[in-house]
């Protein structure tokens, strides 16, 4: 029969485990990924706010400040750490962690169909996934 001790400690060696399974597959990639497509669609909307309120003149792109009070809530709500912003894509990168980082860009498809935009995920060194298209 297996000692009191035995089983604290199994107990405490598998709550270990699930906690950091959890960690790692509940990352701010597949938190953003699952929101609902009204979420995406907002997200895009805003992105595009980014756009009409930082024209870029001569420059080819530029560096917005993460603190800027212009940023839509649902951007500043990712506490992101960098944004850039170019005539027609805008990136933000919420966090340079491999196991829990997040890049989001905001582009046109291809440069045959620039009036079909996707909203385009990444992290770490993973692959990109577009979870939002839609026509502007």
């Amino acid at each position: 029969m297996l000692s009191r001790k035995t089983i604290i400690i199994s107990a405490l060696i598998v709550g270990c485990c699930l906690v950091l399974l959890n960690w790692l597959f509940d990352s701010k990639y597949s938190r953003f990924k699952s929101q609902n497509p009204k979420y995406h669609a907002d997200f895009a909307a805003a992105c595009d706010s980014i756009l009409a309120n930082h024209p870029l003149g001569t420059n080819k792109y530029m560096e917005l400040s993460v603190t800027d009070t212009s940023l839509a809530e649902i951007i500043r709500n990712l506490h992101p750490e960098r944004i850039k912003v170019s005539t027609n894509w805008v990136w933000i990168w919420v966090d340079s962690s491999h196991t829990d980082g997040l890049s989001i860009t905001w582009e046109p498809r291809d440069e045959s169909q620039t009036n079909i935009w996707n909203l385009i995920i990444g992290y770490g060194e993973g692959k990109n996934k577009v979870v939002y298209v839609s026509k502007r």
